[in-house]
Formats: structure tokens, sequence, C-alpha cells
């Protein structure tokens, strides 16, 4: 789960036997626990592993690489117009 989406929400789904992980437990060597999204993209591509966003760009940079982006599901979570996505 990306960092632009709270880790409550990681939390919850893990509870219900997702096996799900914000970027800030999965990547803690980076600064402020937040990985570059290219990182991301080829952890998700090296483990086949979902990412989760709100941020619109993460389609952008799939875009950009499609050999990769065949391998990696990316689930774009939206809520409601000026509903803050962390919460």
């Amino acid at each position: 789960m990306d960092n632009d989406l709270s880790p409550a929400v990681a939390e919850a789904l893990h509870a219900v036997s997702f096996d799900c992980v914000h970027v800030l437990k999965q990547f803690p060597d980076y600064p402020d626990g937040s990985a570059d999204d290219a990182v991301i993209l080829e952890y998700c591509v090296r483990t086949q592993t979902i990412w989760i966003t709100s941020d619109e760009k993460r389609e952008r940079l799939i875009k950009r690489f499609p050999s990769q982006a065949q391998k990696v599901t990316l689930l774009l979570v939206k809520g409601p117009k000026n509903f803050p996505a962390w919460l």
C-alpha cells in the first residue's frame, strides 16, 4: 500500500486476512519511509504484488514502463470529492 493512504488501511486489510503491507514498513530505509515509485513498481513486479494507491500519478508511471505494466495490478482507491485520501 502506497504512502498516500494511511497505514491503518493496510492494518485493517491485514486484520481481515489480506497480506497487505504499507510502504512505510516495507521500505524503512528510505527517508520518511517513502520509497520512490520506481522502487515500488520494481518490487511489485518482482513479488507479483498489487499496488494500492489513491495517487493517479502512479498510472502515468506505469505507462512509462510498458513491459512492467503488464505484470502489475494497480488498485486506485478514490474517495468522494474533497475527501482526504489519508483518512
